[in-house]
């Protein structure tokens, strides 16, 4: 097109050097053809000047004085379309999730939590543990429980809550006992309530549920679930969801010898306006609907509200607000003054403006949802705080922001397992009955050691690799299956 254009410019460049005389070939070919043809000769030149005036508008040619900023856009223009088509043709014959199963990450609906292996339910996401299952037909007199959360449940035995819990349960109900891991590395309440709402079509008795700190992470580095807003959200949402810029990012990785690891660093940075409170909303949402589940089946339930390092500094804080907070709680502790001291702690964790660690406002959320459906309540920082306050006040149980020490867990667990226990005595007609810890104590391992002398050898059920071999280590194809 823009070849034939030139050559219409050329020869109406000619024909107007002759004065638009009425004796010039040009002129003459336009007057002659309309007479002859009837005006069709004349008509067409017409509708190709047309078109070349377009064309040149759009695609500028050398001949044309237009700017540069014009011929910069023009193909900034052309970049974006083909990027975007590129990723419409990418996004449509490799939609999300598909074929992906065991090495999926992320949020899809049409990526289940568990599938069936032989006559057992196991997990089916990259970030799930992978020594848990669930039998797919109970045996008559047992007792089947779930446990949900983050990475905190998920955490690998023996020193993980989920397995201290499955040693407590053996050694107290006196009969068949299963436990089913449904935790995730960096699942947030919408991951959690998947997982768990699918879980109970396993005719599960009680459920325990242990979230509230990856609310903000979850928001950040899953592209769907992000809650971040404003112009840098739009970006960062547009960056994680394209195929290309994944692709060149693994591409650069790989050409290094680098593992495809997820960057400490929060993607978008700090709290974004209104972020929180999106966030909060979120959050609630998915509580009422875990509740409304566990009513639905009439499961039993205890709800744990999380405990969170609170001798860290935070991550980023505004106006210097959050670090102030720190600096003072710090203060009170030296002083002996512990109320006051956990006071300032928290108000510096709920000030941190990439609050990793579950806040104040999400733990009064649960509070209000818990007491709303009648669900039991373990505050683990309670726990913690009544057996050693300064040592909790000093992230004594805590190796990092919001994860625990295998001591740590065994108090918090315990709680949890009193708490179940005085719930079945108000529910008699369940039929179950938890004999008190005081009884069997004694025959639970130290905190940390292996509970292979309670719960047999604990076994891997499944082979895929998790998320932590996927990322966290050398790409190796062996293990990855080629991905």
């Amino acid at each position: 097109m823009l070849g034939i254009c030139r050559i219409h410019h050329t020869l109406t460049s000619l024909g107007n050097s002759s004065g638009n005389k009425r004796d010039s070939s040009y002129g003459d070919s336009y007057s002659d053809g309309f007479v002859r043809g009837g005006g069709l000769v004349w008509w067409r030149a017409l509708y190709l000047h047309r078109v070349c005036a377009v064309s040149s508008v759009l695609a500028p040619s050398d001949n044309h004085k237009v700017s540069r900023r014009r011929r910069l856009a023009f193909a900034a223009l052309t970049v974006v379309l083909l990027l975007g088509l590129a990723e419409v043709v990418m996004h449509t014959l490799a939609p999300e999730g598909a074929g992906r199963e065991q090495g999926f990450v992320g949020h899809s609906t049409a990526v289940p939590y568990f599938v069936t292996k032989g006559d057992r339910w196991v997990p089916n996401r990259s970030e799930m543990s992978r020594y848990t299952s669930l039998p797919v037909s109970r045996e008559a007199g047992g007792f089947r429980v779930g446990v949900f959360g983050g990475s905190t449940v998920a955490r690998n035995p023996p020193d993980g809550p989920v397995w201290q819990f499955a040693a407590m349960l053996k050694l107290g109900f006196g009969g068949d006992t299963q436990v089913l891991n449904g935790g995730g590395h960096g699942f947030g309440s919408t991951r959690v309530r998947g997982a768990m709402i699918e879980s109970l079509s396993g005719d599960l008795d009680a459920v325990i549920l242990y979230t509230g700190h990856n609310e903000f992470t979850e928001s950040r580095y899953v592209p769907t679930l992000s809650l971040q807003g404003g112009v840098g959200g739009l970006i960062q949402s547009l960056a994680r969801n394209s195929r290309i810029y994944e692709a060149l990012r693994l591409g650069v990785r790989d050409a290094q010898g680098q593992a495809h690891a997820v960057s400490s660093q929060v993607p978008g940075g700090s709290l974004r306006r209104g972020e929180m409170a999106r966030l909060e909303a979120r959050f609630r949402d998915n509580l009422v609907a875990i509740a409304d589940a566990m009513k639905a089946r009439g499961v039993l339930g205890v709800w744990v509200l999380p405990a969170s390092n609170l001798g860290m500094a935070p991550e980023a804080s505004m106006g210097g607000q959050a670090l102030a907070h720190f600096e003072r709680g710090r203060q009170l502790v030296a002083q002996g003054e512990k109320v006051s001291a956990l006071s300032a702690l928290r108000q510096a964790r709920d000030a941190d403006q990439v609050p990793r660690r579950a806040t104040s406002g999400l733990v009064k959320i649960m509070t209000q949802v818990a007491n709303q459906y009648q669900i039991p309540l373990v505050d683990a920082e309670a726990v913690l705080f009544k057996r050693d306050p300064f040592r909790t006040l000093a992230g004594g149980f805590s190796p990092d922001r919001m994860h625990l020490s295998a001591v740590g867990y065994r108090l918090v667990m315990a709680e949890v397992y009193a708490v179940l226990s005085r719930t079945m005595q108000q529910r008699p007609t369940t039929g179950f009955h938890l004999r008190p810890m005081t009884e069997f104590a004694a025959q639970l391992p130290a905190p940390g050691a292996s509970l292979a002398p309670v719960l047999g050898r604990i076994e891997r059920t499944v082979t895929a690799p998790t998320l932590g071999e996927l990322e966290h280590k050398p790409r190796d194809k062996a293990l990855t299956g080629g991905r």
